[in-house]
């Protein structure tokens, strides 16, 4: 098994609700903040499966990314190891790609509060357990 990456991931159906009416071609099926990718990753395993409240505060679309600014709780930020702001990927155009959601104007919204799981990504699928 090989870990992509690990982050904060958040059920689907919650996700799904949110700005529905602007998705693009390609929803994203497991909606996260991506904290850390790459060959040389330490996985923080002692965080796995905890619950951790996010605050959503903007949201952002272009004709390839659509996306959720949000604000790590401090405590979790030693582990972010990530060049790119602090964002959830909700949906990409057929010539988007994910990692570019970062790059986006996000726009201030009324701050929302949604709950995810801290977990990693494989080659296999999702652990969050």
């Amino acid at each position: 098994m090989k870990i992509l990456y690990y982050g904060i991931f958040f059920e689907k159906q919650l996700i799904d609700n949110i700005y529905s009416n602007q998705r693009l071609s390609n929803v994203i099926q497991y909606p996260h903040v991506t904290f850390c990718f790459g060959k040389n990753m330490v996985v923080p395993y002692h965080l796995i499966g905890n619950n951790v409240n996010i605050n959503v505060i903007g949201y952002g679309l272009t004709e390839d990314n659509q996306g959720l600014l949000v604000d790590i709780p401090e405590e979790y930020m030693e582990y972010y190891i990530n060049k790119s702001i602090p964002h959830i990927t909700l949906s990409v155009s057929s010539n988007g790609k994910p990692k570019n959601t970062g790059n986006i104007k996000f726009e201030s919204i009324e701050p929302f509060t949604i709950t995810g799981k801290f977990g990693y990504f494989t080659n296999l699928g999702l652990f969050c357990n």
